[in-house]
């Protein structure tokens, strides 16, 4: 896991980048986030509380699509989570590709 790097353009589709204020966080994998609790689970994954730098986030882990279409709705959903403002929705700060999928929220 790199340092942080300031920057506000974060790539919403790049893999391991996490973007917490103007600090990102390069080349995080699931592994280095220690689990603290559970928050809830549903249909499509679960989401459990953990650690970050000492910064405790939201992580969503949900099943990876394997059909072009359901991968597409996958990639708008991330883009419509990180475009979106307001203090009804988590904010979001990336995500994490592999055999499922993280998305990190504000917890």
């Amino acid at each position: 896991m790199s340092s942080m790097a300031e920057t506000n353009n974060l790539d919403i589709y790049e893999s391991g980048r996490i973007q917490i204020g103007s600090n990102i966080y390069s080349n995080v994998t699931i592994d280095n986030l220690e689990v603290v609790g559970e928050l809830g689970f549903g249909a499509f994954g679960e989401v459990k509380k953990r650690l970050l730098d000492n910064k405790v986030l939201a992580v969503k882990r949900i099943k990876r699509m394997d059909k072009q279409k359901e991968k597409t709705t996958e990639y708008m959903d991330l883009k419509i989570m990180k475009c979106s403002n307001s203090t009804f929705i988590v904010e979001y700060y990336g995500c994490i590709f592999t055999e499922v999928c993280s998305f990190f929220e504000n917890f």
